[in-house]
């Protein structure tokens, strides 16, 4: 079963990362928070910026695709499933209302910690 779920999860990178051309996903965020391989490209950019507009989320996320209305998830339902896989560590997304989203620069040292201690 764990054989299955790893081989799923690395054809779901290989995607994301086809989406996102020679970006790299970092797969820590998907191990310590149990996010989908596109969830934690959402929450990379969250990390990365100070502040992410709904645009930047799905550009991010779809690629140039994104902008044009994705079939996929929309960004509301993106950022639930990262405040799904981060609030039981006491991070949180806030969201300023029609204009974007970030991750305080407190919360943001609180995830490397937890990285850090994964790591070790």
């Amino acid at each position: 079963m764990l054989s299955a779920d790893l081989s799923m999860t690395r054809n779901t990178l290989k995607h994301a990362q086809k989406v996102l051309g020679q970006r790299e996903i970092d797969t820590r965020y998907t191990r310590l928070f149990g996010m989908q391989a596109l969830i934690s490209v959402a929450f990379d950019t969250l990390m990365r910026e100070e502040f992410c507009t709904q645009e930047a989320l799905l550009l991010s996320v779809y690629g140039l695709r994104g902008l044009a209305r994705p079939r996929g998830m929309t960004t509301r339902h993106i950022i639930q499933k990262v405040r799904s896989g981060i609030t039981p560590f006491g991070i949180v997304v806030t969201t300023v209302k029609g204009r974007g989203y970030f991750i305080s620069a407190q919360d943001k040292a609180r995830v490397l910690e937890l990285l850090a201690e994964a790591s070790r």
